[in-house]
């Protein structure tokens, strides 16, 4: 009796909808420059979206390319004023060194003379 009381199993209830067919419109007047919106406010607007694009990207180009050459010369300024110290350390150092072989000479002299004594 349970058996016979089952019904099977139903995925949907409901006929399933079709999918919606859209059939291209082709015109026989097809300019690729031309903007095809027969709405011409939306039109210009679009167009004049895209220019404000076009420029904000070309100004982002134009603040790397300027942010790129001013690390440069940041960049270079920096080696420079490396440079200039890294040369007066090294001059530094020389005078640090004749002065002491010129002591240490001073000091053998000495010794010699003291030697022949």
């Amino acid at each position: 009796r349970a058996i016979a009381g089952r019904r099977p199993l139903r995925l949907q209830r409901r006929a399933p909808v079709p999918i919606k067919l859209l059939n291209p419109v082709f015109e026989d007047d097809f300019q690729p420059g031309r903007d095809a919106d027969p709405d011409r406010e939306r039109a210009q607007l679009q167009l004049l979206k895209r220019k404000a694009k076009k420029e904000h990207k070309g100004a982002a180009r134009e603040l790397r390319k300027d942010g790129a050459f001013l690390a440069g010369e940041r960049e270079r300024e920096k080696r420079r004023r490396d440079d200039y110290l890294e040369a007066r350390g090294k001059r530094a150092v020389q005078i640090m060194q004749e002065q002491e072989h010129a002591w240490k000479q001073q000091k053998k002299v000495k010794r010699d003379a003291a030697k022949e004594l």
